[in-house]
């Protein structure tokens, strides 16, 4: 993610952080963000990005919306696309929390009583989680400091927020 960030910077002639305000939080109207640095003076894109469970959720929002926020095309619908296709399988990995893995984005189709929903994830350490289920118009934000345990962030939408979807 690290490599990917800086190279999208430098085809743009920025830094990763004006390319982010110019091309995403600025759209998005996300002011109360920060990035963490390398040693080096590195924005570090794998993580450590603060923001806000509401701009995260934004953040699902324009995916959601095919890369349309307020009216305004941010991200192209092809590239939105693309980002929730199957790319790689990781269904041999056994790692529960998804199937799939797109462009950044983790895949799955959960059944909970007897409905289908097919989720796709932006997945951070320790429970930072974004949520998007295109069929029913939702997206949830977790944010948690659970860094060296299991976050509950499956167990809360299988056990609670999925099955409440049905009909």
């Amino acid at each position: 993610m690290n490599v990917l960030c800086q190279l999208v910077a430098r085809a743009a002639g920025s830094s990763v952080e004006a390319f982010a305000n110019e091309y995403l939080f600025g759209p998005l109207g996300v002011s109360n963000h920060r990035f963490t640095h390398h040693s080096t003076g590195m924005a570090l894109c794998h993580g450590d990005i603060y923001l806000t469970p509401g701009d995260l959720a934004e953040f699902g929002h324009l995916f959601l919306n095919g890369g349309v926020w307020d009216g305004e095309r941010i991200l192209s619908e092809e590239w939105v696309k693309k980002s929730w296709a199957p790319l790689i399988s990781v269904r041999d990995l056994h790692l529960g929390f998804a199937e799939d893995f797109g462009y950044l984005w983790w895949l799955r189709e959960y059944t909970v009583a007897g409905e289908t929903f097919s989720a796709f994830k932006a997945v951070g350490w320790g429970g930072q989680e974004v949520w998007v289920i295109p069929d029913e118009d939702l997206v949830v934000a977790f944010t948690g400091a659970n860094c060296f345990g299991h976050p509950p962030c499956e167990e809360l939408m299988t056990g609670f927020i999925l099955p409440a979807l049905g009909s």
